[in-house]
């Protein structure tokens, strides 16, 4: 098994992918959360522990915060550098 080093990643080379894939916001926070978990081992071919804590990390950095959506309701934004 090859091993991961989570601090070899580029996050915002992350962020940008993630905003591809999913785009620049996501309703629900919990759906949303989970839908960044999945790209995320998706593109970097990692378990979803590993996925999750990146999705912290991309959230305690301000790269992903919550926030209101344009319709009112609560969901994650994707906003990158």
């Amino acid at each position: 098994m090859e091993y991961f080093d989570p601090e070899a990643i580029d996050l915002a080379e992350l962020v940008r992918e993630l905003r591809e894939s999913c785009g620049h916001c996501i309703e629900d926070v919990v759906v949303g959360r989970t839908l960044l978990r999945d790209q995320v081992v998706r593109s970097l071919n990692c378990s979803m522990l590993e996925a999750e804590q990146l999705v912290d990390t991309l959230i305690a950095r301000g790269f992903v915060r919550q926030g209101e959506l344009s319709d009112g309701r609560e969901g994650l934004l994707i906003d990158g550098i």
